[in-house]
């Protein structure tokens, strides 16, 4: 099995995780990015569930990684700062509760 780093990547490079609407090819967040790629065979079912569940540890109860950003306070939540995270997993920045990352 893939690092979830390989899987975040290889999301990204075909194109399921991308910024806009959802749609039957891609998704603005990546657990539906995730679901995606398990659909059209990208990744394997054991990989979506990797990612749903490694995201969900670090947003904990948040639906989405913006929505943990809003409560949290993280200043710069845009697509391309949540890009920035799914292409360094490793260095994500903390979430903590006093709004500081």
């Amino acid at each position: 099995m893939r690092t979830i780093q390989q899987i975040f990547d290889v999301l990204i490079a075909r194109g399921h995780y991308k910024e806009g609407q959802h749609s039957y090819w891609h998704s603005p967040y990546m657990c539906n990015a995730a679901r995606r790629g398990y659909d059209h065979g990208t990744i394997t079912k054991a990989e979506r569930d990797k990612v749903i569940r490694i995201i969900g540890i670090y947003i904990g109860d948040y639906s989405t990684l913006y929505t943990a950003q809003v409560y949290h306070q993280v200043q710069d939540r845009d697509f391309a700062a949540r890009l920035k995270i799914y292409l360094n997993w490793a260095k994500r920045p903390k979430l903590r509760k006093d709004g500081h990352v």
